[in-house]
């Protein structure tokens, strides 16, 4: 991350009035868990441009690394407001959901994020959590099959369908 912060910064001594590269440089410093950088970089961008993409997410998601839900789910409703078709947002909308037990929203969360995103393996995992979570076992199995599709080794969706498989007397076949 370090090398890429390096380079982020360089490029917003150039172009300071660029508010993506503050969004970028933002996840960089989230990822290296440098948050208080972080928050900076991204409500920079937003001074910038008020609804540049990412940047509320990213605020999002430094509060959530922090357990802070309530101030995540503030900047993730943000960022909808501005960009509805973020599956990424959708998707830590659904991992709140999930953490709070609420598995009817975070299915509905998670199920959009595959919508906007078919081609996210995590999210088709975590959709099929949360269909097993709330016993709709044929939704679940079709969606860690889905994420194996994408992902063959993805280890969640590989236990969540072994354990279908196992529930309903399919044992050779969940070993497989």
């Amino acid at each position: 991350f370090e090398g890429a912060i390096v380079l982020l910064r360089a490029g917003v001594r150039l172009d300071p009035k660029q508010a993506e590269l503050y969004v970028f440089l933002g996840e960089q410093q989230q990822q290296a868990e440098r948050f208080v950088d972080a928050l900076e970089s991204f409500r920079k961008a937003l001074e910038l441009n008020s609804k540049v993409a990412g940047a509320h997410r990213g605020i999002g998601a430094v509060w959530l690394a922090q357990g802070k839900r309530t101030e995540a789910k503030a900047e993730f409703g943000a960022e909808l407001d501005n960009h509805p078709q973020d599956s990424r947002t959708h998707y830590w909308l659904g991992k709140i959901a999930a953490q709070e037990g609420e598995d009817d929203q975070a299915a509905i969360d998670f199920g959009r994020a595959v919508q906007l995103q078919p081609n996210d393996a995590q999210a088709h995992a975590e959709l099929g959590r949360s269909y097993q979570r709330l016993r709709r076992l044929p939704e679940a199995e079709k969606s860690f099959e889905a994420a194996l599709r994408l992902d063959p080794q993805m280890e969640q969706a590989l236990y969540g369908l072994a354990s279908l498989l196992r529930a309903r007397g399919e044992i050779e076949k969940s070993k497989s």
